[in-house]
């Protein structure tokens, strides 16, 4: 307030009502520091509820499943199509599915793998299996394979298995252009053209739907300089 002759006068004293750090910078900075800890204290709080709150339902599960194992899915006289199940993890997936009773359709871009493991198969378990050569990058060839399936008596398809993958190296700073495209196209567009064709007219399933899985990779979560393509793909398969 002014005085008549143009001087400031007092300040009004602090009242009941007025908060007495408002004018005292020193108090205001002794009451943030006295309010750090309650506020530290009160985030861990917090935090550690969430973690319980996520944390039960699956402490529960787990728990459950040790004393209630879970029932396998019964897929004998199944039929399985499995891309690049010539060699590799392709292969050892169509031994393990033919051991449980499964009839397989192996797809692979080297035909004479293929080949020896679909009469491996056949002698070893006694189940159905044929081998088909198609370049899962193209979707002429997957469009063929869909035809030569059905014509072939091997199918319809219960169980689709997109395995065929390529990995190459290469620095982020290094693009290759040509390379590139060739890994989208084999491990994430041949997941879109084999599935549109694979699983057309599927054959009613135990469980009222036929079946597919995709073969994911860590690089999906995990950052590499050295495989920044696969990487990529990998990523796009992940289930959300």
């Amino acid at each position: 307030m002014s005085s008549s002759n143009g001087e400031l006068s007092d300040p009004l004293p602090a009242g009941p009502n007025r908060d007495p750090t408002s004018d005292d910078p020193t108090a205001r900075v002794r009451f943030g520091v006295a309010l750090e800890p309650l506020l530290t204290v009160l985030w861990i709080v917090v935090d550690l509820v969430k973690v319980i709150l996520l944390g039960v339902p699956l402490v529960g599960r787990e728990i459950y499943s040790m004393f209630v194992p879970r029932r396998e899915k019964d897929v004998r006289g199944r039929v399985v199509l499995v891309t690049g199940g010539g060699n590799g993890l392709g292969r050892a997936m169509a031994q393990l599915l033919a051991a449980r009773g499964c009839h397989l359709v192996l797809v692979d871009i080297d035909l004479d793998a293929a080949e020896r493991t679909a009469a491996e198969i056949k002698q070893q378990y006694g189940v159905a299996a044929r081998a088909y050569r198609v370049d899962v990058s193209r979707y002429d060839e997957c469009r063929e394979l869909a035809e030569r399936v059905e014509r072939d008596g091997a199918g319809p398809v219960d169980i689709l298995i997109n395995n065929a993958g390529l990995m190459f190296f290469a620095f982020v700073n290094d693009p290759d252009i040509e390379r590139a495209n060739t890994v989208m196209d084999v491990n994430l567009k041949s997941h879109v053209w084999v599935s549109s064709f694979g699983l057309r007219t599927p054959r009613p399933f135990r469980s009222g739907a036929s079946t597919r899985e995709r073969v994911k990779s860590s690089e999906a979560l995990e950052d590499h300089p050295i495989f920044v393509e696969h990487g990529a793909e990998a990523a796009s398969n992940i289930d959300r």
